[in-house]
């Protein structure tokens, strides 16, 4: 297996990839993990508050979670794990769609927090990012 080479725009080593990086996990907890319900273990964020308006919470929360994505590419994660990351992205706009059921499916689906995981995973994987991050493992990525 041959490792990738990390593309020019980002530094790989230095603070600024781990700032970056930080900044899409944390992104993602806020999105999909910042509150949680009282005296139980489910954990939500704005997406699925946001996503309570209709059609326009979904759109502005399924923007931003393709921006996490865009930045997910930049920081050089593969193409096939972008795909999937994608395609979280279109599943939790569609649930997000669904009238009234839709933003406590969202609730649980996360979205972003899944994406998050991919992205670290294959950072790790291709030893573009050597430290795991624990941050989400209470958060309930997937």
């Amino acid at each position: 297996m041959t490792t990738r080479e990390p593309p020019e725009s980002a530094d790989h080593q230095g603070q600024d990839f781990a700032h970056e990086v930080e900044d899409v996990v944390s992104r993602a907890v806020m999105l999909d993990g910042h509150f949680r319900v009282p005296l139980t273990q489910i954990r939500f964020g704005w997406d699925p508050i946001v996503g309570i308006i209709p059609f326009f919470g979904d759109f502005v929360m399924a923007f931003i979670a393709f921006n996490l994505v865009q930045k997910a590419a930049r920081l050089g994660c593969r193409k096939s794990v972008i795909g999937r990351m994608v395609i979280n992205v279109i599943i939790d706009f569609l649930i997000g769609m669904v009238p009234f059921v839709g933003p406590i499916a969202d609730t649980f689906f996360r979205a972003n927090l899944r994406n998050a995981k991919l992205l670290i995973d294959d950072l790790q994987r291709n030893k573009l990012m050597a430290t795991p991050r624990p941050v989400l493992s209470g958060n309930g990525a997937q």
